[in-house]
């Protein structure tokens, strides 16, 4: 490395500060190994930092006649990559070394920069040198949640999870105090800038995503979390707040995701098990609002064959009364579809209304009818995510002891149901499953048919009351 050519780039800005975040946000050390560079005061100093901050060391041999000090003989229990002879194999022995570190989970930091004697000054980077000072005056706190609805994600759904995510990891790399009470979105709005900076680090972004994995979470959850981490990095990249290649070093960062699960076969329940599942899902919960909002997800998906993602984005304007008879202003393939809601479902969706009206105390009609609950029992704002409605059916069946249901089993139960045992009309059906065709729809209740034939009607209590 050339200091006087870093000095130069850097301007005002001082070029020892610039290695040592350059340090900080690698992912691995190559120490190109000659009698100078093993005897340089600076190259000594940035070895040391990058071995303190458990950046993966990769020692390079340059010269045959190359002795290594006594106070770097730790460096010999390192492989060596052998350029003496600058050929095609050195470079590709290099490149490997350099791959197998990428994809390893990383060594853990044992000494904090700031414990360093030479450590950088207080102020972190900023890609405009002369912008420094008032910058950081005027940017104390950063709008992620902004930046994420004007710039890159419009999906309200898209934003919370990763807020979510963004959380998780500020408080596993930066020490920030998770939120309480519903207050993440208020807390991604005001984030100490300093701390987002010093968090841009690939090599935190991949320690904490081999946690995640660690951890069980699967390869849908392991991407959401690193593109929460990769939005952020768009977005202080583009305010000028990091340089492009901590940006490009987040961006570019791979980890060995889980191995996908084999697909699971869809369950068809019979009309027993689906009774059972939601007085399951009305059990489990912990206050008489959350046992009504439980039951009332669980219908919709069971007898109005709503997804996961219709659940979360249904609002009360959708809903209409024509002589007290409820209907639903469906949306599927860009067309508005007017479905009749069942009486056994109106009946729920009204004490809901009323309990929202109460806790409220103003017009509920632009809001979502499926709402979130916090862990204080408090009904929020914001509409329950994909992942809620999964908890309600998963949890509901874990408690009923039935083993693994998803909420695509729930939906394809009812669809079976609603047509071979109280002749609901098929293109109705087709509609509410989001089919492209008529024909799709019914070669799939046909194959559920032959299991539900010898099922009792009567025990399926729910859509008796409904449909009779």
């Amino acid at each position: 490395m050339k200091y006087g050519t870093i000095s130069k780039s850097m301007g005002g800005q001082q070029w020892w500060n610039e290695i040592i975040n350059r340090l900080e946000w690698c992912d691995t050390f190559i120490y190109l190994l000659s009698n100078d560079s093993l005897n340089s005061e600076h190259c000594i100093k940035e070895y040391e930092i990058a071995d303190a901050l458990g950046k993966a060391i990769i020692p390079v041999k340059l010269r045959i006649r190359t002795e290594i000090p006594d106070n770097l003989k730790n460096l010999e229990q390192l492989q060596f990559v052998d350029f003496t002879e600058y050929s095609i194999n050195s470079v590709t022995d290099l490149l490997n070394a350099v791959a197998i570190t990428q994809r390893g989970p990383g060594k853990k930091p044992h000494k904090s920069i700031e414990n360093l004697p030479y450590k950088k000054s207080t102020l972190p980077f900023v890609d405009n040198p002369t912008k420094q000072s008032s910058q950081h005056e005027t940017l104390a706190t950063y709008n992620y949640v902004a930046g994420l609805s004007q710039r890159l994600s419009r999906n309200e759904h898209t934003q919370r999870a990763y807020c979510r995510w963004l959380e998780s990891y500020l408080t596993a790399t930066a020490n920030l105090a998770p939120s309480v009470s519903g207050n993440r979105i208020r807390q991604m709005s005001t984030l100490p800038l300093n701390i987002l900076i010093d968090s841009m680090s690939a090599a935190q972004v991949r320690a904490w995503l081999n946690d995640l994995i660690s951890s069980d979470y699967g390869t849908s959850d392991i991407s959401q979390a690193k593109a929460s981490v990769s939005a952020l990095a768009t977005l202080l990249r583009e305010d000028g707040l990091i340089p492009d290649y901590v940006y490009q070093s987040i961006k570019s960062l791979s980890v060995n995701l889980p191995k996908r699960e084999a697909a699971v076969k869809r369950r068809l329940l019979s009309s027993a098990q689906m009774s059972t599942l939601i007085v399951a899902a009305i059990e489990i919960a912990t206050s008489e609002s959350q046992r009504c909002r439980n039951h009332l997800a669980v219908l919709l998906l069971c007898t109005m064959l709503f997804r996961r993602s219709d659940i979360t984005q249904v609002r009360w304007r959708q809903f209409s009364y024509t002589d007290s008879q409820a209907s639903l202003c469906f949306s599927r393939s860009g067309e508005d579809h007017p479905i009749e809601v069942f009486p056994s479902v109106q009946q729920v969706l009204e004490e809901w209304q009323h309990i929202l009206e109460k806790v409220n105390r103003n017009n509920i009609q632009d809001t979502y009818v499926i709402r979130r609950f916090w862990k204080n029992g408090t009904i929020g704002v914001e509409g329950i995510s994909p992942e809620g409605v999964r908890l309600i059916v998963s949890e509901a069946a874990a408690y009923a002891g039935m083993g693994a249901i998803s909420p695509e089993d729930l939906r394809f139960s009812g669809a079976v149901m609603l047509y071979s045992q109280y002749s609901y009309p098929i293109h109705k059906i087709s509609i509410l499953l989001g089919d492209k065709s008529i024909v799709s729809t019914s070669r799939q209740i046909e194959r559920g048919k032959a299991y539900l034939s010898d099922q009792p009607i009567s025990t399926f209590d729910l859509l008796n009351r409904a449909l009779c």
